[in-house]
């Protein structure tokens, strides 16, 4: 395949290999996960209609109008440059390249459709553009996908903003945070425990809607390490304290009906398992994660979305905002609302420096069932349970890791060997299972050619994850004993 096929029809003499691509799986209406060497030229994937053609890039409408927006919202502030990018669209520079934001770039298994990036790839910003007939809709249902790329994203540094059309022109105005609710967290009993480092900026911010808080992000040479990611992160952490308040005065969540708002049913407070409970009542559950006894839960319930918040006393400990995926819900006239309310605070709350959970009913249901999987398997394994936690084995995402690693695990934790790293890259781009920086160990699992001696030039010790556990756990074990 080659780039210039598609040269005569360029709008400049720029087109690269990159773009080219680009351009075909738009033209295709491929998936970034198909491969082009799956394609049959006998079959053809698309459909022949008969109009005019129109010059474009290939983004959609919502995408050029948020770059128009978000370049007038910024230029009042600072200088921006449109710029030529690899994928035909326009990019932006502020401040003579102070951020790049630029289109559809490929990170970690997404591509987000705009990614602001600063200098030395300090702090990087996705922002998603989501229109709802293709993403929330009971033809093009991506939610379940959306959540789980858009977590890894978070869980590789990335902040991560998602809009829709609303969001270009109209603020979000959360009634249960207005102001009675914000004189309440301030000086209200009980009193969150970070409320004191909540700004008027940080009210602003999450008042005004996805763009006015990225407009505070872009604007925050701190790379939100500062005073603003701060008092942003702190307000996440404090939501609790205007949501009750919202619930006593019977205040919508999402859309127009009284949030619901109600405490843990079960003592073990955990708030994925609380925050599905209250969307799927009657449905059967794995049991929940056991917790601190010393801890609460809080959930609160709209249609279809539900948030539920753990504390500690007056500290949040932990938090789970759950949108159903459901045809059924999909179906309902006010599924939009609670739609658009999810993405509006996914951004929010995953600034708190509590861990958050931002998924849906469908990925919620299986990652109970995985952790009860896992827990049963622990208990097989005669490792207990408290051992698994002490060594913080019991952090890793069963999710994200292979069968035949995840067995691995009780065995390590019963040779005392602590989880340190997991799902890294190390030398120039080896992806490890499981690795141990300061001696040099990694766990590899169906390496690619050349890995292993990659590693072992680098100067790493690696050892391939396979049928035996226990044989794998003790090479492990040798390695970091001859540091």
């Amino acid at each position: 395949m080659c780039h210039r096929c598609l040269q005569p029809h360029a709008t400049s003499a720029g087109v690269t290999r990159a773009a080219a691509l680009h351009a075909l799986r738009q033209l295709l209406a491929m998936d970034e996960e198909e491969l082009f060497t799956d394609l049959d030229p006998h079959v053809p994937t698309w459909a022949v209609t008969d109009e005019a053609v129109h010059a474009g890039v290939g983004e959609s409408p919502l995408e050029a109008s948020f770059r128009t927006v978000l370049a007038r919202r910024l230029s009042k502030t600072v200088n921006v440059t449109t710029v030529a990018s690899p994928s035909g669209a326009p990019a932006l520079d502020l401040d003579g390249g102070r951020w790049r934001i630029r289109p559809q770039l490929d990170a970690h298994g997404t591509r987000p459709d705009f990614t602001c990036q600063r200098p030395l790839g300090r702090s990087p910003i996705a922002v998603y553009t989501d229109g709802r007939g293709y993403h929330a809709s009971l033809s093009h249902n991506r939610l379940a996908d959306d959540a789980a790329k858009r977590a890894r994203l978070r869980a590789h540094g990335y902040r991560v903003i998602s809009l829709g059309f609303e969001d270009l022109t109209d603020a979000w105005e959360p009634t249960w945070l207005d102001d009675p609710a914000v004189t309440q967290l301030r000086t209200g009993m009980p009193r969150p425990t970070r409320a004191g480092a909540v700004t008027e900026q940080a009210l602003t911010a999450w008042r005004g809607g996805p763009m006015e808080l990225l407009v505070t992000m872009l604007l925050d040479d701190a790379d939100g390490q500062g005073p603003t990611g701060t008092a942003l992160s702190a307000l996440a952490d404090s939501v609790w304290s205007p949501l009750i308040l919202g619930a006593t005065r019977h205040l919508p969540l999402a859309g127009g009906a009284a949030m619901r708002y109600a405490p843990a049913t079960s003592p073990d407070n955990d708030p994925l398992w609380e925050a599905l409970r209250a969307l799927r009542p009657g449905d059967r559950l794995p049991e929940p994660t056991t917790a601190s006894a010393q801890t609460s839960c809080s959930v609160f319930v709209a249609d279809h979305l539900s948030l539920a918040i753990q504390l500690t006393g007056t500290a949040t400990t932990g938090m789970a905002l759950v949108l159903d995926d459901s045809e059924e819900a999909l179906a309902s006239p006010v599924h939009a609302e609670s739609w658009r309310t999810w993405l509006r605070l996914s951004n929010v709350l995953a600034l708190a420096q509590a861990p958050v959970t931002i998924t849906t009913t469908s990925l919620a249901l299986t990652e109970l069932q995985e952790r009860a999987a896992a827990e049963a398997a622990v208990s097989g394994s005669g490792v207990p349970v408290e051992t698994m936690h002490e060594l913080g084995w019991d952090a890793v995402d069963p999710t994200l890791m292979a069968d035949e690693v995840l067995a691995l695990l009780p065995h390590l934790a019963r040779a005392g060997i602590a989880r340190d790293g997991e799902g890294q890259e190390v030398a120039d781009g080896v992806m490890t299972e499981l690795s141990w920086k300061e001696q040099r160990v990694a766990v590899v699992y169906q390496p690619l050619e050349g890995d292993v001696a990659i590693l072992q030039a680098a100067g790493w010790r690696s050892v391939v994850a396979g049928d035996d556990p226990a044989s794998t756990a003790a090479e492990v074990s040798a390695l970091l004993k001859e540091h």
